[in-house]
């Protein structure tokens, strides 16, 4: 998590973005624009056994709790585990078919009868689904990957890219850990 934090800190040059760690989800990205402001909350799974369809109710849970107090934010997850055909693999690929959208609309329906007491009035699936992205990110490159931003956007010398990377780290695990 902390990593992949990093790396958006890191490849973010716009003055006009910012981040909140351990924000609603585990990464909030909040961009202001003339038109206000975005919001997009990602969460972070990361696993060494492949994940199905059972996976993915507690990740909807957390989303549409956020969701339903406003419809106007996006939610990312980003994983680096091997996802099994079936369901999630579609929600994934954006290609719903009708047993698809028939099982996730179950699935939210358990979610829905298991939090009443959230105000489902403005909920509708397809929108929900729509505001939903998704980005496989291998764990192993990340470290990679931030060092390489780092030399390419802040001209960092290699011989200092890796003492800045790791204060880059520190921030962002200290942030995390006070929560």
């Amino acid at each position: 998590q902390f990593l992949y934090s990093c790396y958006l800190i890191a490849s973010s040059d716009d003055d006009r973005t910012s981040f909140q760690l351990e924000g609603m989800e585990d990464i909030d990205r909040i961009e202001y624009n003339v038109d206000g402001t975005s919001l997009l909350h990602i969460q972070l799974k990361y696993s060494t056994q492949r994940q199905d369809a059972s996976f993915m109710k507690s990740v909807l849970k957390n989303f549409l709790e956020v969701y339903l107090l406003d419809q106007n934010r996006n939610f990312k997850l980003v994983y680096d585990f091997d996802v099994a055909t079936g369901h999630l693999s579609k929600l994934i690929a954006g290609k719903l078919d009708a047993a698809s959208v028939e099982h996730w609309q179950n699935v939210i329906a358990e979610i829905e009868q298991a939090a009443a007491h959230w105000d489902w009035s403005k909920y509708s699936f397809d929108d929900f689904i729509s505001k939903l992205s998704f980005e496989k990110v291998a764990r192993s490159d990340l470290e990679q990957h931030i060092l390489d931003v780092l030399a390419a956007n802040y001209q960092i010398t290699t011989d200092n890219v890796q003492l800045f990377a790791n204060a880059l780290k520190f921030l962002c695990f200290e942030t995390m850990v006070k929560r």
